[in-house]
């Protein structure tokens, strides 16, 4: 699959960090929930120290829609909760800069991203974290939301989720790539209003202390339909939903 990557009139940043200790970088993957497909308008940072790390070019840019990286769906939705994390971290005093590099793909399950998968994703995980690397930065946290396509059309088993999170966190951790940023991993189940508790019971069993997986943000529950929190059709993100989100998101990973 492939990421959005027109980046003609954008400005590259400079690559040269200041104060390493206040900037933040989060890789955020998963599925259309993590990619520019919710929201009825785009979103632009109001920190101008808040931006995007692009996989494809390895080059830093401002923040704004549609991000960099990853999936670009627009007539689903032109938004990304991407940018607004990067805000967060910024607006809570959590970093002095935040840079996110988007990595998702709608409609992928979590099969697809696991390392041994026939046409896998996962060289775009591996290719995020060397491409940080090359501008001298490290990876402080992974934040994936995915389970939607889990749920319907695949009906997979919570023994599979399990299995797969696993898998492509285990590979995260191998060598040669021996990244050790956590990976937060978010209770994502909900389409058309309705989600899988069998899902959502493969994604809390992930959980793993030695392969430092974390659970994430409980989309599910706090992104209702009812709330506003989605769109009309229950299941992406409204821009008050992207907001709420990317809030939770940043309070769980750094508290």
């Amino acid at each position: 699959g492939f990421g959005y990557y027109q980046t003609r009139g954008l400005t590259q940043l400079s690559s040269v960090i200041a104060a390493p200790a206040t900037t933040k970088t989060i890789i955020i993957g998963g599925q259309s929930l993590m990619a520019t497909s919710n929201g009825t308008a785009t979103y632009t940072t109001v920190n101008s120290a808040a931006n995007q790390l692009s996989i494809y070019d390895g080059g830093i840019y401002a923040g704004s829609d549609p991000v960099q990286g990853c999936g670009y769906s627009p007539a689903t939705g032109v938004s990304s909760i991407c940018m607004r994390v990067a805000d967060s971290m910024i607006d809570r005093g959590k970093a002095t800069r935040c840079i996110v590099v988007p990595i998702a793909l709608a409609g992928t399950p979590y099969a697809a991203w696991t390392p041994t998968a026939a046409g896998t994703l996962f060289g775009r995980i591996t290719t995020a974290i060397l491409r940080c690397r090359a501008r001298g930065l490290e990876p402080d946290a992974i934040m994936w939301g995915e389970g939607e396509t889990d749920n319907t059309p695949l009906g997979t088993s919570a023994a599979s989720v399990t299995a797969s999170i696993q898998a492509i966190v285990g590979g995260i951790r191998a060598a040669p790539i021996s990244c050790t940023a956590p990976f937060y991993v978010g209770l994502y189940t909900m389409v058309n209003g309705s989600t899988s508790a069998t899902v959502r019971t493969g994604i809390s069993n992930s959980v793993n202390a030695p392969l430092n997986i974390v659970l994430g943000y409980d989309a599910d529950t706090n992104l209702t339909v009812a709330g506003g929190f989605r769109m009309p059709d229950g299941s992406h993100l409204s821009n008050t939903g992207l907001a709420t989100g990317a809030t939770g998101w940043t309070t769980l990973m750094f508290p």
